[in-house]
């Protein structure tokens, strides 16, 4: 936007917002136009390698015409019949209606049927100087050549004896006019010795006029109307020709054609695209000549199609920027104004540096705003679900205040406890765990948590709210989520957490709600079988057999013989991984929460604590009869040892190879001692 930002006026500002989104537009369109230009080269190419591939397909069409020609010779050339002709027959002697001259013909009449492509086929005895056709025994040639039933344009009848029928090539090809059966039609000649084994030295030949018309329908699909097309031999004769004047033939006289593909040229002041297709089988060239401006003209439709693709991206560009530029140039004008710049102009640097301050200023005050809002939130919902707030308008308020969807078909509360948790706990890592739980929770029921907040240092709340199901469908709901929040907090989480809830219809029974999903939390016997959640509804009427003092609970008897079974049942298989909180209250059919409770009201300890002690001592034990640091830790129900090691250091202060080496040196000093006594 330059080194200087003048700030004088919203247009101003506006203007230099416009160069920038220009700027960046410039680079996409500049893309757009490279773009635009190799589609254009490479659809000219395409059709440029269509022209190529029609010359090709032509060419092996033409020379399929020639090899069909070829087998039809070399049949002759097997042929007794034809020998008998060239060789046995002595038309002067025996007139034109000999045997062999008939037999000869109908074989040259089959072939003709067969093969329309070809209009006439003659054969030459040099011997006799004989020529049959389809059906003609011609004696004396030029009566044959006159007789008005078949003659070449632009030859006499000895310049037609001395070219055709007595040329001395092996093969040759030629282009002529024929008149024939009343017609006349362009020709390509292939004259070719009959070259049976006995013929050895004669000169006698085949000749096959070919219609042109039907070789030069195969490179039609080029329409080279303006153009030209040319076959060529290997001496550089032109053999067949179509629209080929004497400019064209002179540019192909002096031009070399060494390699198959196409090429841009200039012929007679015109730019003409020139396709050259060399045959390997027969040693052809064929040449096709078609205006450029002809193919130009094939792809300028996609071409215009193209450019106004380009337009319209160019007007719609043009009118993004414009919108963009005077609503991103807004806020900046009001920025300008709330920054109250009084100079006429000032640079982007300091512009920047006010705005970054104020940003910065903003962003402070906003997560003051959010972090006291939501602290007013849960105070708010904690008075009214604790019963804090005791008339039904104020509880309407206090809701209201809080944030929280105030209509819906079902309400369920729930209470984490986070059991087991320890005096000289480590506040950092329980909090850590404790967010982690929350993410989970979030990301299982997305949409339906109203609230989560810690109500103290062991239990969390949760809020969740259910539309179009019945209460037993939204307990299914729950529990659902549950069990997937314990399986995926077991692997990341050290506590174990029970979890107890109840359901309610409207939020103005909030805090009866809190009061029975808290009551559920402290049942003692586990009467809820695979339910995931202690759920009030299932316990409620156990609640008359419970002691009214929760002292008197604790203190009881029964509980002092459960706790010291606890404890010997510890004792007695410390060696199991397993072992754990969850494991005991399944084994004494009591809840977890309970269970943490109890032992510790009773014995005075914590569960986990008891269990590493236990652990500790008899790891000590071993560790002095001389046992390997892994061998114990396996031997006293730790998975690995860098676990068993943590826990060592976590009770002795130490490490277990410490240990050891002090073993090590009450065995040497021992043995001093044995040896001086």
């Amino acid at each position: 936007m330059g080194d200087k930002f003048y700030a004088k006026g919203a247009k101003t500002i506006y203007f230099q917002v416009l160069k920038m989104f220009l700027l960046i537009v410039m680079i996409p369109f500049l893309i757009l136009l490279i773009v635009y230009a190799g589609l254009t080269r490479n659809i000219e190419n395409l059709i440029c390698e269509r022209n190529f591939e029609i010359v090709k397909t032509g060419a092996e069409d033409f020379e399929r015409l020639l090899s069909n020609q070829e087998n039809l010779a070399v049949f002759f050339e097997c042929s007794q019949d034809i020998m008998n002709f060239y060789y046995r027959a002595d038309p002067l002697a025996e007139g034109k209606t000999t045997s062999a001259i008939l037999e000869a013909q109908n074989d040259l009449n089959a072939m003709g049927i067969a093969n329309s492509d070809v209009l006439n086929i003659q054969m030459y005895a040099a011997r006799s100087g004989a020529l049959i056709d389809y059906s003609t025994c011609a004696l004396y040639l030029d009566r044959y050549f006159w007789s008005g039933g078949f003659g070449l344009v632009g030859y006499d009848c000895e310049g037609w004896v001395r070219d055709i029928l007595q040329n001395e090539e092996q093969a040759d090809f030629r282009e002529a006019e024929m008149f024939f059966r009343g017609n006349t039609r362009d020709v390509l000649i292939y004259n070719r010795r009959y070259a049976s084994a006995s013929s050895a030295g004669d000169n006698n030949r085949i000749i096959f006029y070919i219609d042109a018309s039907k070789v030069k329908n195969a490179f039609s699909a080029a329409q080279y109307e303006e153009g030209f097309l040319a076959v060529m031999d290997s001496r550089g004769t032109v053999i067949l020709s179509d629209r080929l004047t004497g400019e064209k033939e002179q540019y192909l006289a002096d031009s070399v054609f060494a390699e198959n593909g196409y090429r841009k040229c200039t012929i007679g002041g015109r730019k003409m695209l020139l396709v050259n297709y060399r045959s390997g089988t027969l040693g052809l060239s064929y040449v096709l000549a078609v205006p450029y401006s002809d193919v130009q003209a094939v792809a300028e439709p996609l071409i215009q199609t193209m450019k106004y693709f380009i337009l319209l991206a160019a007007v719609v560009c043009a009118l993004l920027v414009v919108r963009l530029s005077v609503r991103c140039s807004r806020p900046l004008v009001k920025v300008h104004q709330t920054l109250k710049i009084t100079e006429k102009n000032i640079s982007m640097d300091d512009f920047a540096e006010r705005l970054v301050k104020t940003v910065k200023r903003n962003e402070v005050m906003k997560e003051e705003m959010q972090r006291l809002q939501g602290l007013l939130q849960h105070e708010v919902f904690k008075n009214a679900m604790m019963g804090n707030v005791a008339e039904k308008e104020e509880i309407q308020a206090a809701i209201a205040q809080s944030g929280i969807r105030q209509r819906a078909d079902c309400y369920v509360l729930l209470i984490l406890s986070w059991n087991d948790l320890a005096d000289d706990i480590n506040i950092e890592e329980i909090s850590a765990q404790k967010i982690y739980m929350v993410s989970i929770i979030r990301s299982l029921e997305k949409g339906e948590v109203e609230l989560v907040f810690q109500l103290d240092l062991e239990k969390s709340v949760i809020l969740l709210s259910y539309d179009g199901c019945s209460g037993q469908e939204a307990r299914d709901r729950v529990e659902r989520l549950v069990r997937q929040v314990m399986e995926e907090a077991v692997r990341n989480i050290n506590y174990s957490i029970s979890v107890s809830g109840d359901m309610f219809h409207s939020l103005e029974e909030i805090s009866r709600g809190f009061f029975h999903a808290k009551k559920a939390l402290s049942v003692s016997q586990n009467i809820f079988g695979d339910h995931p959640v202690q759920w009030y509804e299932i316990v409620k009427g156990y609640f008359g057999t419970m002691p009214q003092d929760e002292e008197e609970e604790y203190a009881s008897s029964h509980n002092v013989r459960v706790v010291e079974e606890i404890q010997k049942y510890i004792v007695e298989n410390f060696s199991d991984p397993g072992l754990s909180l969850t494991s005991i209250a399944e084994v004494f059919f009591i809840t977890e929460a309970y269970v943490s409770k109890l032992f510790k009201r009773i014995s005075g300890q914590n569960f986990s604590k008891y269990i590493e002690k236990v652990r500790m001592e008899k790891a000590r034990i071993l560790l002095e009869e001389g046992k390997t640091v892994k061998a114990v830790s396996e031997m006293v129900g730790y998975n690995t040892p860098q676990v068993f090691r943590r826990a060592w250091k976590r009770y002795y202060s130490g490490l277990p190879s410490e240990n050891l080496t002090a073993r090590a040196d009450r065995e040497k000093d021992a043995g001093k001692i044995s040896k001086k006594s």
